[in-house]
């Protein structure tokens, strides 16, 4: 049944589920969004960045994260394989060839 509607009106309500959910549902959501992740990448790279990067910051960051392992692994993996390339590519700022001393 996802595979028919577009994952980008499904990525806010699962964001709000991975977020606030308990128990199993919180799990279904994590994994939903790590399937997610790859389909949303190829139309609006900005959303990752701007959504899902938070929601697993968050994650990490809950005294509880240690129940989500599996789940946060996958989410990690599929931002890390459709976002790689992106972050790669991007040119890197220009440093000084000048030395400061202090």
């Amino acid at each position: 049944m996802l595979a028919h509607i577009d994952h980008m009106t499904l990525l806010p309500e699962f964001i709000h589920c991975a977020m606030y959910s308990q128990g199993k549902t919180k799990q279904v959501s994590i994994e939903k969004l790590a399937d997610m992740v790859s389909t949303v990448h190829s139309r609006r790279p900005q959303a990752l960045k701007q959504q899902v990067w938070p929601v697993l910051a968050s994650l990490l960051t809950q005294k509880h994260a240690i129940r989500l392992k599996r789940e946060m692994t996958l989410l990690t993996k599929a931002l890390h394989g459709a976002m790689a390339t992106t972050c790669c590519n991007t040119p890197r700022p220009r440093t000084s060839s000048r030395k400061c001393w202090i």
